[in-house]
């Protein structure tokens, strides 16, 4: 019912768009193209003003031809302040160059001008307006249709405002080309109220920095809002019937806001750092290699094709206070995508899974309400997953029990019902409690398996308790790592043992250190250095003797 009403509304606004086109009336005056090169050719071609805020220069009321002269209309090299209005410019063509863009309404390094209420259309070879390294202008109640390029091109412009215009059936879709209701490169920009539709590219390709879109109407455009290398811009309130792609891209752009538009679709793709809010439904959002974006307060329901929100290769993405509610597959998939958060959000009615995550560690999965889905949380190869206090019922599959740490998996199925990374049955035979995540098995490693007894009398336990890569039956002291062996069993490995063999004789001295009795024939030897030093004295004793007598 929200897709049908939706539809209706934006066929109508589609209606509208075309019913308020304004076409040629009597009134204009026919003129030949205009070419203004400096300021001092406005006065020069006799047109009324000084030039100045309160009395700008005033081209009005014409209707400009530019068939083979290039522009309608060519503004270059002024600081002037000047008005254009009520004019007809159709069918620019036959020059093209750097100063002839062979379109209605040129603006080449200009400032300070006020484009209101033309009609400008039917450019065979360009675009409706060219906007050319140029700043502050305001374009406000153009009808700008059926151009050959872009509806409105601005290239390095800054400060231009695009207020309330008709933008529609601009661009030629040959298949090497797709141009845009307003290719906006610049800074500094706010392009709101328009009605931009069937462009055979984008509805708004947005190039630059601190730009506001908002307030914008979209039928059937490639995209409606193509961000690309675009940074700190402001996308918000429009409004968005895109059936041939999605609603709204974002590509190597970082740190924008994207609020509360009525779109299908937003496409996030190497991009960094966005907030994502306020949607209603329905919509999808994808996210893929982009990290720190923030996803909240979204209405991500109601999609017929595909999974409410999936990323993927994404990392530290926020997922908070959303409703997720009744789309044709997964209410959130995460694939390989690390230290997400998913937060107080509503994920219910999904035809799939209300939560998927594969591949994707450290996960913080809190206070949600997951209900009547087929399945309501499936964790693959998705490791140090923190879950808690997430709410489960209804689902088909999985925790329709008790589930003691909110993981998502019924207690009764649950091999670790406090997820502490130690199974029950091992808390169980070794005595600490199942359901008491601060109280586990002894781990002298920290490899989640326990130690277990003296005989690893199960195939469980761990076989090299201090992970030394000496398993315990050969390791003298199994606990540390350090140490594997103890020669004299003293309790201090040899490693640290300053007197392996404990014979008394520190092991830099001893000839044999980890020898004991080898050592005692220490003192042997000495006994019989003193026998020989008494034979020598004694010797000595009697040859003096010898020689007395």
């Amino acid at each position: 019912m929200k897709r049908i009403i939706s539809t209706v509304i934006i066929l109508m606004m589609c209606f509208t768009v075309f019913i308020v086109i304004p076409q040629p009336t009597e009134g204009y005056t026919d003129h030949v193209p205009i070419r203004i090169k400096n300021n001092y050719e406005f006065s020069i071609k006799g047109f009324p003003g000084n030039g100045t805020q309160l009395n700008p220069w005033i081209i009005e009321g014409f209707d400009i031809n530019g068939i083979s002269k290039g522009d309608c209309i060519f503004i270059g090299n002024t600081t002037d302040h000047f008005i254009i209005r009520d004019c007809y410019l159709h069918q620019a063509s036959g020059i093209d160059s750097l100063y002839y863009g062979n379109v209605g309404l040129y603006l080449y390094n200009t400032e300070n001008g006020v484009i209101e209420n033309n009609n400008i259309s039917s450019n065979y070879n360009g675009a409706g307006i060219e906007v050319y390294f140029s700043n502050n202008i305001t374009i406000t109640n153009n009808s700008i249709t059926s151009n050959n390029k872009d509806g409105i091109s601005m290239t390095n412009s800054n400060y231009i405002q695009i207020i309330q215009n008709t933008i529609s059936s601009n661009g030629v879709d040959d298949g090497e080309r797709g141009d845009h209701g307003i290719m906006a490169q610049g800074n500094h920009n706010i392009i709101k109220l328009n009605n931009i539709a069937e462009s055979s590219g984008n509805g708004i390709k947005v190039i630059g920095y601190d730009n506001i879109i908002e307030n914008n109407t979209f039928v059937n455009n490639e995209f409606s809002i193509y961000l690309i290398s675009a940074n700190n811009n402001t996308i918000k309130n429009n409004i968005a019937s895109d059936y041939r792609s999605q609603g709204i891209k974002l590509e190597g752009s970082d740190d924008n806001l994207i609020a509360g538009n009525t779109v299908e679709h937003i496409d996030i793709v190497a991009s960094h750092s966005n907030i994502v809010s306020s949607h209603p439904a329905p919509i999808q959002i994808s996210i893929k290699n982009s990290n720190s974006n923030e996803i909240k307060n979204n209405d991500i329901s109601d999609n017929d094709f595909g999974n409410g929100l999936s990323i993927s290769n994404s990392d530290l993405t926020i997922i908070e206070r959303n409703i997720i509610n009744s789309n044709r597959y997964y209410g959130v998939s995460l694939q390989s995508s690390d230290r997400c958060s998913i937060l107080d959000n509503e994920i219910s009615n999904n035809t799939w899974y209300g939560i998927s995550l594969i591949l994707s560690d450290g996960a913080a999965i809190m206070n949600n309400v997951i209900s009547d889905n087929l399945c309501g949380m499936v964790l693959s190869f998705s490791n140090a997953t923190n879950t808690m206090n997430n709410v489960f019922s209804g689902n088909l599959e999985g925790p329709t029990d008790d589930d003691f740490d909110g993981d998502g998996i019924g207690d009764t199925s649950d091999p670790d019902d406090d997820n502490d990374g130690f199974k029950d049955i091992w808390e169980e035979y070794l005595g600490t409690d199942p359901r008491d995540g601060d109280r586990h098995p002894r781990d002298s490693d920290g490899d989640r398996t326990p130690d277990g007894d003296e005989i690893n009398s199960q195939d469980w336990m761990d076989t090299d308790d201090d992970n030394d890569g000496v398993i315990d039956s050969l390791d003298a002291l199994p606990l540390n790592p350090d140490e594997d062996t103890d020669s004299d069993g003293d309790g201090i490995g040899n490693n640290k043992d300053t007197d392996d063999d404990n014979d008394g004789i520190l092991d830099f001295e001893d000839p044999d250190p980890y020898n004991a009795p080898a050592s005692s024939n220490g003192s042997n030897t000495a006994l019989i250095v003193i026998c020989i030093i008494l034979a020598i004295v004694v010797l000595i004793l009697v040859l003096k003797k010898q020689k007395i007598v």
